[in-house]
């Protein structure tokens, strides 16, 4: 209920109470909107190949080219920051996000930083908040290419640190941390957005789906047939070049998933389905803590090798996650005694058994498992399944 929303036919004393109760949790946060006009764009990207593996898959996400039509819109000028969300946890309406390293929740002098460690659940309960809501894929991608008429907010020249805050040689333009939003003034779009590549990751509405066929075109988000990951856009400070592009799509983690590469920005626009009653996928047990502490070799190697994710009913709390990047892959008898922390295979692709290939793993897995002290390989021997 807002504070648009009276019953006329109650006394006016009755109204007075009711309009005190409903406007009691409304914003109170400075937000900067930017109209966004809606047209016609060809959504997907032209360029779709690689000689990089790695690369390859990910690419063979971003396609078929297809002609889609965006609604008028409004959006955020910037990614939610750590300052907004909290007015958001003060009004009893947010829950505070996840503690983790370069978290930028209750850290002193990051309050202008953008919120990082929210989960798809929260990032919808904060847009609802301001009366919102996250952004469709069409939405993002559209705003972010200046409605279709560049690759990237700045126009089609590559990622670098002049534009986004990202990886050259090092995290966070060298600083291993996020910036203040809207930092990197060379990297705004035509309409003045902030950060739409790099900082962090966004959470959009749809469910991820392995590329575009099927895609619905109008704009709204695709949520038929349910997935099990929701789509992240924009790359984020831990990542290189190929990742900090306008129509890289992640697939991270479920909804609950919280890191610190991901944070969310909203949008306000015509209503869409975002199956919202879908089951969610956090677990009770784990309350919020690190679903990856229970890590165990064999329970990894399992969900890796099983595109469902894990089948052992012993692995402890979330020990069934596997990054999407490597889900799939048959890995050959290897346990991290037999790993170095610079990997398995690369100095040597020959010492892979036959039929095995040296498969690299992303960045950000390694980084996952730090804290644990587990060494976790850049590479291992594969094959995908």
């Amino acid at each position: 209920m807002n504070c648009r929303h009276v019953i006329v036919c109650l006394s006016a004393i009755t109204i007075a109470m009711l309009v005190s109760v409903s406007c009691r949790n409304q914003p109170q946060v400075d937000l900067d909107w930017i109209d966004i006009a809606g047209g016609s764009f060809k959504m997907g990207n032209p360029d779709d190949s690689s000689n990089d593996p790695y690369e390859q898959n990910y690419l063979e996400t971003e396609v078929p080219v297809h002609e889609v039509t965006v609604p008028d819109f409004k959006m955020l000028k910037s990614e939610v920051t750590v300052e907004q969300y909290k007015a958001c946890v003060d009004a009893g309406i947010c829950t505070e996000p996840a503690i983790g390293e370069f978290a930028t929740w209750n850290t002193e002098g990051m309050e202008e930083h953008p919120v990082n460690y929210v989960s798809w659940y929260q990032a919808v309960e904060f847009c609802d908040w301001v009366e919102g809501r996250l952004p469709t894929e069409m939405e993002w991608e559209y705003a972010a290419r200046n409605k279709g008429a560049d690759l990237y907010p700045w126009g089609d020249a590559a990622a670098t640190c002049e534009y986004a805050v990202m990886k050259e040689d090092v995290s966070g333009c060298g600083t291993a941390e996020t910036w203040p939003v809207c930092s990197k003034a060379e990297g705004n779009t035509e309409d003045g957005l902030c950060d739409m590549i790099g900082n962090l990751f966004e959470w959009t509405l749809d469910w991820y789906q392995p590329n575009y066929e099927g895609a619905p075109v109008d704009g709204s988000a695709w949520v038929v047939p349910r997935g099990k990951t929701r789509v992240m856009r924009g790359g984020a400070l831990s990542y290189n070049s190929f990742w900090q592009r306008a129509t890289a799509r992640g697939d991270h983690g479920g909804p609950s998933y919280q890191v610190y590469t991901l944070g969310f920005r909203c949008v306000q626009g015509v209503a869409v389905d975002g199956d919202y009653d879908a089951p969610r996928d956090d677990d009770d047990e784990c309350d919020g803590d690190d679903t990856r502490t229970d890590f165990d070799w064999s329970c990894l190697e399992d969900a890796c090798e099983n595109p469902d994710g894990n089948t052992h009913d012993d692995c402890g709390c979330g020990a069934d996650w596997c990054a999407p990047d490597i889900r799939g892959i048959e890995m050959a008898s290897i346990t991290p005694l037999t790993c170095t922390p610079t990997g398995c295979c690369p100095s040597n692709p020959l010492s892979c058994p036959e039929g095995y290939n040296c498969i690299i793993i992303p960045d950000f897995v390694p980084d996952i498992f730090e804290d644990e002290g587990i060494i976790f390989p850049t590479s291992i021997c594969g094959r995908v399944n």
